[in-house]
């Protein structure tokens, strides 16, 4: 028997047991997408954002927090980049960043997030929106 805490295989949701909290629990993809279209407050799409590892759909949840907060959308760029996802959803993401650092956002997506250049431009990141590790 899976944990509901164990990663779950690309596209694939892990299984949400009768009982477990739905706070820590991951949701399959139709249902995160449902609840997508329907959220716009951070806290919906942070919650979102943690019950799935699919890197389309962090794709999705961050550029859609970039838009509806900035702030809160930094925080989650910032932790979906930390985990070096595939280099379009990286692209897409740092793409965001761009756009509400105005421009002065010089991440590389072809580069590991530990890249020295790529660390400094999420600590301006960091900076500009109070985002904590």
């Amino acid at each position: 028997r899976q944990s509901p805490h164990a990663p779950a295989k690309a596209g694939a949701a892990a299984p949400v047991e009768t009982g477990a909290d739905e706070s820590e629990s991951f949701l399959p993809e139709s249902e995160v997408r449902r609840r997508l279209e329907k959220a716009g407050a951070p806290a919906e799409l942070e919650m979102l954002f943690g019950r799935t590892e699919d890197p389309a759909l962090r794709d999705d949840i961050v550029c859609k927090a970039l838009d509806t907060d900035a702030p809160a959308g930094a925080a989650l760029a910032v932790r979906f980049l930390g985990s070096d996802p595939p280099f379009f959803f990286a692209q897409r993401v740092a793409d965001g960043l761009r756009r509400v650092m105005e421009g002065d956002f010089q991440y590389d997506a072809t580069k590991p997030s530990s890249d020295p250049a790529n660390r400094r431009a999420i600590q301006k990141v960091r900076e500009k929106y109070g985002v904590k590790d």
